[in-house]
């Protein structure tokens, strides 16, 4: 099955931007923040968002310095 979205493209969905970091076909996970932990497995935490199938079509791909802001 192929998605309209890639783990890495930036987009925005609602008032939140961030890079998406896993797809399934039910739903798909926005980081919407990533900061520095030298005591987690890959030296980062973040925080993610569930964005479910129902809403992708409200899903934006933008350029990874864009914003909401913008």
């Amino acid at each position: 099955m192929s998605f309209p979205f890639s783990v890495g493209d930036h987009v925005i969905y609602g008032d939140e931007s961030g890079f998406i970091t896993f797809i399934d076909h039910h739903y798909f996970t926005l980081c919407v923040a990533q900061w520095e932990d030298e005591n987690t497995l890959h030296g980062y935490k973040q925080c993610n968002l569930l964005v479910y199938r129902q809403y992708w079509k409200e899903v934006r791909k933008v350029d990874s310095q864009e914003s909401v802001h913008d």
